[in-house]
């Protein structure tokens, strides 16, 4: 499957480990699976590759980042879940973004019925004090680690990666003089 747009499970830890060092110290590759199955990204399926595109990453980066800012793990996933529609729709634009997801904390009246996605100066007018995650924040350096990523390793396996057998490579030289001849 080559000039894939997405990364791999275990390429998209190693590139949300770089970009959140702090938040995604503790992701593994069954969490990341876990994550991407509950969200609805891929099937949850188990062996298969599963291949996540920069929008599929910056749902899973806001999720881990409202986990590591102190939100528990069912409020992070609900609001995840509850705004992911709208974070892709948003993204999906391809233009600046300057809204945050906020979350206000239950300890605080009046308490809102969900998070919203609002700008900055909306959300502190408003009175929601909590947890904010801009959702610039989530897209920064995503689009470049995923190339990255694919600039080094172009080809995705189905299962594993395996060496070609002799008659892969003797089928592949056919090929090639079938062109050239």
């Amino acid at each position: 499957m080559g000039g894939a747009s997405g990364v791999t499970v275990g390429e998209a830890i190693g590139l949300l480990r770089r970009l959140e060092p702090r938040a995604a110290a503790d992701l593994t590759e069954r969490k990341l699976r876990y994550i991407s199955a509950m969200l609805g990204l891929t099937s949850g399926r188990q062996g298969a590759t599963a291949m996540l595109n920069r929008l599929d990453l910056a749902v899973i980066r806001l999720l881990i980042r409202l986990e590591a800012e102190g939100l528990s793990q069912p409020i992070a996933r609900f609001v995840t879940v509850c705004l992911a529609p709208e974070i892709r729709t948003l993204l999906s634009a391809w233009k600046p973004v300057s809204a945050v997801v906020a979350v206000q904390r239950l300890d605080v009246y009046p308490k809102l019925r969900r998070p919203i996605l609002t700008s900055a100066a909306d959300a502190e007018r408003l009175g929601i004090y909590g947890v904010t995650v801009p959702v610039r924040d989530l897209m920064a350096g995503l689009t470049e680690g995923i190339a990255r990523v694919r600039t080094a390793q172009p080809t995705v396996w189905q299962w594993k990666q395996v060496e070609p057998s002799t008659a892969v490579t003797r089928v592949q030289e056919c090929q090639r003089e079938a062109v050239l001849a």
